[in-house]
């Protein structure tokens, strides 16, 4: 086989592979097919950018929990067999429990401690010679690295009391995650080993970290609410690059909500105020929704242009008098689009779940509300107008994931019960489905190629000790990914055709809603 044949036969494995790929595929804006960490991904948008065929309340499978969880189960492959597993906290015996998705057949169970039914796991390529991905959990003070293979230790590290989610994220571009959490402290941590890289004053009792390259440097930084303030740090050493307060707890989600092609951050605090910040500090809009201090400490924002229109919205929930709100705001300005009042929103952990789940083309937004409030505790709502699709109260719901977890190229619905439920549950399409598809690039539903305009299309062309030429069939933005799911370049194609000079190495090639693998030489 001559060295041409054999780089086209490696590009189709590539592309075939894709789906299997431990890092998401575009990894920090949005999740891809496994939902790998709190809100899916490490921006916290609560995106899931694949597609489904779920129309009702139809279960794949079910598995009985060590009592309850309040945090989402964690989906991917944690044991390396090629196929994705469902990771789930629970209070009973602090167990960390791990089912096999296709089938929620349990595979092992790891007793961290201490009680962990609040959290959800972090999933994460940290050891290279271990098969799968390894699993990342807190157990009230102590940080636990467990190999996905059987839940045995790798490494732990006392952080100091705390609630706080884990987020992984590479940020050095070295294949491996590294770790980000708020303790005592918020701590920095190699993912190998646990050490740590930096760490600086700052905590409280349940602070999400979101990790985006906000400002488009091809650096991360680090967002996340501590002592009642927004700090915006540099990842890799740890320093300030902008700070406000926010007068109570809060947490954040990173996303370009006003459309002009910079990330933006978005804060829900304690008291129900919400800050949409441009990346610089400055405050693009701010509301206030009246919710007061029951708005709860959990709170957390998710973003997507869950109407239709182009542009992104900011959900949030409310819990007044112990009945549930869902505010939609509109992202350039912060005006309502829609509320529904029903189910407890505000409570949620991790916040509301967003995801074309029956493959229509229009987001629904997944609300799961313990068993506070009215009934049902499980609604799927139009991301249109609000109206409810469908819901299911055979049981209690809070922690809930969007993800592939039968590797049929299609998501399914993943609840991990409340705080006393006992059941996991799998809610997929009622007959069998593969392929649905993904999103358009960036988490949006691809409005541009609902219009009378030419079709994206995608080719590839590799040019020898140079990189590749793109061909798009019209003017869009062009990313390239590492095949651990570094961004490497984002590129407009003008004209539909772009250039771009990469170092030997294999990468994923994005454009809309197509992705190509392609290997440079």
């Amino acid at each position: 086989m001559n060295m041409k044949r054999f780089f086209d036969a490696l590009t189709i494995f590539l592309t075939a592979l894709m789906g299997y790929l431990p890092a998401q595929v575009p990894p920090v804006s949005s999740a891809v097919s496994t939902w790998t960490m709190h809100h899916g991904a490490s921006s916290l948008s609560g995106l899931q950018r694949l597609t489904g065929a779920v129309t009702g309340p139809d279960l794949r499978c079910s598995a009985t929990l060590l009592t309850g969880s309040e945090g989402d189960p964690a989906v991917g492959d944690v044991n390396g067999d090629g196929a994705n597993e469902i990771v789930v906290l629970t209070f009973g015996g602090s167990k960390v429990m791990t089912f096999r998705g296709t089938d929620c057949a349990l595979l092992w169970t790891r007793n961290v401690g201490s009680s962990v039914g609040w959290g959800t796991p972090a999933l994460a390529e940290l050891d290279p010679s271990s098969p799968g991905l390894e699993v990342v959990v807190l157990n009230g003070e102590t940080l636990y690295s467990l190999q996905g293979t059987d839940g045995s230790v790798l490494w732990n590290l006392s952080i100091g009391t705390s609630r706080s989610p884990a987020t992984v994220q590479d940020i050095d571009g070295d294949g491996l995650g590294e770790i980000f959490i708020v303790g005592s402290q918020i701590y920095a941590l190699r993912g190998n080993d646990g050490s740590i890289i930096w760490s600086r004053s700052g905590s409280s009792n349940f602070a999400n970290v979101a990790v985006a390259d906000i400002d488009g440097d091809s650096d991360y930084e680090v967002v996340t609410v501590v002592n009642d303030t927004l700090y915006v740090l540099n990842a890799s050493d740890g320093s300030t690059v902008w700070a406000y307060s926010v007068g109570t707890q809060g947490n954040p989600a990173i996303a370009d909500v006003d459309g002009d092609g910079s990330q933006d951050i978005v804060v829900v605090s304690g008291t129900g105020n919400v800050w949409a910040f441009r990346n610089d500090g400055t405050i693009m809009w701010s509301w206030a929704s009246g919710c007061g201090s029951s708005v709860g400490y959990l709170n957390s924002p998710t973003i997507a242009d869950v109407t239709g229109d182009g542009i992104k919205d900011v959900l949030f929930g409310c819990i007044p008098s112990f009945t549930g709100y869902l505010y939609v705001l509109r992202g350039t300005d912060g005006t309502v689009q829609w509320s529904y009042a029903g189910t407890r929103s505000g409570y949620q952990a991790l916040g509301r779940k967003i995801g074309d789940i029956d493959g229509d083309g229009i987001l629904e937004v997944i609300v799961s509300g313990a068993r506070y409030g009215s009934s049902p505790h499980l609604v799927i709502l139009q991301g249109t107008d609000g109206s409810v699709e469908w819901s299911y109260d055979a049981d209690y719901f809070e922690g809930l994931s969007i993800a592939d977890v039968d590797n049929d190229t299609c998501m399914e619905l993943v609840s991990s019960g409340d705080y006393q439920s006992t059941r996991l549950y799998v809610f997929d399409s009622s007959t069998p489905t593969s392929g649905c598809g993904v999103l358009g690039e960036g988490g949006d539903l691809g409005t541009e190629e609902r219009v009378n305009t030419p079709p994206i299309t995608l080719e590839v062309e590799r040019i020898k000790g140079y990189g590749v030429k793109v061909y798009v069939g019209r003017q869009v933005p062009v990313s390239v990914y590492t095949t651990e799911g570094r961004l490497v370049s984002r590129k407009v194609a003008r004209g539909g055709t772009l250039t771009l000079k990469l170092k030997a190495g294999t990468y994923i090639v994005v454009a809309g809603s197509i992705q190509k693998a392609v290997v440079v030489f």
